[in-house]
């Protein structure tokens, strides 16, 4: 992977950046972190990943859910971690708004809503995605995106 310099995480991985980044130890605590399996060695995975690139990029979208995840399942002061971590992520990564409508009039909208969607718009300017949503791999592969499910690289490792 890294055809481009600028890297997409999907809002589940961007979760497990800021929860593990806020303490490694709340990836088993965490409702939705655990939900998923994420240990720190994913975490470690992730993070090697990222440093290949030059630039990390999101959404509003993407980061909204990622608001509204990491409140599931944590309080007080490791909530406000979890919240430092999303603060500082939005600081030094690249926030692209995709408008709604154009999100909406993507094809995969209606299979896979409006974040995916906005990500499906977003990839047409060559960023690298990784994602767990293997739909979203699925269709980003058949645009000729570079995709990485980060499933099959947890699978590997």
């Amino acid at each position: 992977m890294s055809r481009s310099k600028q890297l997409l995480l999907d809002s589940n991985l961007l979760l497990l950046y800021v929860v593990g980044a806020a303490d490694p130890k709340l990836l088993p605590k965490h409702k939705r972190t655990a939900a998923f399996e994420f240990t720190p060695a994913d975490l470690e995975l992730l993070l090697e990943l990222m440093s290949r690139f030059d630039e990390w990029i999101t959404t509003p979208n993407i980061l909204t859910e990622v608001s509204n995840l990491s409140r599931h399942g944590v309080a007080g002061d490791r909530m406000a971690r979890v919240s430092d971590e999303l603060t500082r992520f939005s600081a030094f990564g690249v926030e692209h708004y995709v408008e709604t409508r154009r999100a909406a009039d993507d094809a995969c909208f209606r299979r896979l809503g409006l974040t995916d969607a906005g990500i499906c718009v977003l990839s047409e300017t060559g960023v690298s995605v990784v994602t767990l949503d293997a739909m979203l791999a699925d269709e980003l592969a058949r645009r000729g995106v570079d995709v990485l499910n980060f499933h099959h690289v947890r699978s590997l490792s």
